[in-house]
């Protein structure tokens, strides 16, 4: 897999992927996003902004990305992958090495619900608490 930083020009895959009815009931907004306003949305935080998102790569396309929001502690962490891939390793793969790129505190808040997420977080340095996930840079 190839982890790069996320380009405008993967804005629309990052959709898709976020946008499949897996991924949006783990999310905090449920709700399916347009094209126009992920756009504008995307931009402002991850070409214009502070905030960082990468993606990672296999035969030449993005089959998950990972996102760095800029928070009180340090970066809140989202990762989301294409459902072709879940379940090999690659979403743990993709979280443990860009959370050693970006630097300061990295924290995750994930559903109860969400045990595979728990479980991707765990395995990449995370560790709980109070439902927060916090990254000890293992």
């Amino acid at each position: 897999m190839i982890i790069r930083k996320a380009t405008i020009m993967d804005a629309e895959t990052i959709l898709d992927i976020r946008n499949h009815p897996t991924s949006r009931a783990m999310s905090d907004n449920t709700s399916k996003i347009s094209l126009e306003n992920h756009l504008v949305w995307f931009k402002k935080h991850y070409i214009d902004g502070e905030d960082t998102c990468y993606v990672g790569e296999l035969d030449g396309r993005v089959i998950g990305y990972c996102r760095f929001d800029k928070c009180e502690e340090g970066h809140e962490v989202s990762i989301a992958m294409a459902l072709e891939v879940r379940g090999q390793g690659l979403g743990r793969k993709l979280l443990k090495d860009v959370c050693n790129l970006v630097q300061g505190d990295k924290v995750a808040s994930i559903k109860p619900d969400n045990i595979a997420s728990m479980k991707i977080f765990q395995n990449a340095g995370f560790t709980e608490r109070l439902r927060i996930y916090k990254w000890s840079g293992k």
